[in-house]
């Protein structure tokens, strides 16, 4: 994979139109998908594996976010909520990009933005919300033979999901979607090209 810099990646974004949905009665939140420079290999993503305590999508791997609070933009959501899952510093982070909204099985209307932290930091997870904070480097990410489909069934109905195993972490589902639309704007593979 050849190495994309922060710049070329924000050049990419100039042209994308992400696509936007009504959110009617659906529950609303928003997530960052953060990047942050890893001097070792290029650009990490940061990831978090929610609490096994939390209800909907307990236990899953996802990315720092969650529910829209009254009065709040969509962007200040995913900012808020990943200073209070990670203890993201805010003031280091540039959102300089939008991906299309996503409708979640379980009908939440999911935001993605996407953020630039240009030195690392050391997260915090919030024990209440994220069991584990942790990175996967873009290049992992973009490596199509490293995602494997299984089948998933809910409410009667089977399908095919993508799943990436990394550092004993399972991602999939929504947070798959986003991450696939993030690589396909800035011209990365993933397993959906090769369908």
């Amino acid at each position: 994979m050849a190495a994309l810099d922060i710049a070329l990646i924000r050049e990419r974004f100039t042209t994308f139109a992400p696509m936007l949905f009504d959110r009617g009665e659906m529950r609303c939140a928003s997530v960052l998908l953060l990047l942050e420079e890893n001097p070792e290999h290029g650009l990490d993503v940061v990831f978090t594996r929610r609490s096994s305590a939390l209800g909907v999508h307990s236990g899953q791997v996802a990315f720092p976010g969650g529910g829209m609070m009254q009065g709040e933009s969509l962007k200040e959501t995913a900012l808020r909520e990943a200073q209070e899952e990670i203890a993201l510093l805010r003031e280091h982070v540039d959102v300089f990009a939008r991906l299309s909204d996503m409708i979640t099985i379980t009908d939440f209307h999911v935001t993605p933005f996407v953020g630039y932290l240009a030195k690392q930091q050391s997260f915090l997870a919030n024990p209440e919300e994220v069991a584990r904070v942790f990175r996967i480097p873009l290049a992992v990410l973009a490596e199509p033979s490293k995602w494997v489909q299984k089948p998933y069934t809910y409410a009667g109905k089977t399908i095919d999901l993508w799943h990436l195993y990394d550092d004993g972490e399972d991602l999939w589902g929504v947070t798959a979607r986003i991450l696939f639309e993030f690589l396909g704007a800035i011209g990365l593979p993933s397993p959906i090209d090769s369908i």
